[in-house]
């Protein structure tokens, strides 16, 4: 169940991806067209997605609606939501990101003293994605960035990976900088 989980969101993504580029201009993607991700390391394999929109609308004042999220099941710990001109899409991926990963990025990691230490401990990591085709860049990285910080607060995490940004930033600081 778990793969075909990891295959279904694979192909969200990608379907979210493409509708949000116009075929004429593939070739021509723009920073404006580009989807944002970033995956939040967890401590452990637990995520509630619910828990994140409430934060998201609590804290935040994001008028997320309940017809416009897609959650399967709560215990799927998977969400695909609409809000701001944007599809935002969550899940958890309960395995270790490969620890050759971060190698390249653990010496500019600077404002995270114990990146290599702590990173090799995550146990899980949450696939977050956004993307619009409307939204401008300030729009989409402010509210990308209050859904990452959602999910840090609201599960046993220690930092997020941006691979496309070329970021790891530890919890504290990721929070803080939000």
């Amino acid at each position: 169940m778990k793969i075909f989980l990891i295959l279904v969101i694979a192909a969200c993504v990608a379907l979210s991806i493409c509708a949000c580029i116009p075929l004429g201009k593939i070739e021509k993607t723009s920073d404006e067209r580009q989807a944002l991700l970033a995956m939040p390391l967890l401590r452990d394999r637990e995520f509630n997605p619910e828990m994140v929109i409430q934060r998201l609308r609590d804290h935040w004042k994001i008028p997320i609606r309940d017809e416009d999220i897609d959650m399967p099941a709560p215990s799927d710990q998977t969400c695909v939501f609409d809000v701001e001109g944007c599809r935002i899409g969550m899940s958890l991926m309960p395995m270790q990101i490969p620890a050759g990963e971060f190698d390249s990025l653990f010496p500019v990691s600077l404002y995270w003293d114990n990146a290599e230490e702590e990173t090799a401990t995550h146990q899980s990591h949450v696939v977050v994605f956004l993307s619009s085709e409307t939204a401008s860049a300030i729009e989409r990285y402010s509210l990308f960035t209050k859904v990452v910080e959602s999910i840090l607060m609201e599960t046993n995490s220690l930092g997020v990976y941006q691979g496309n940004q070329t970021l790891l930033v530890s919890r504290k600081n990721y929070i803080d900088f939000a």
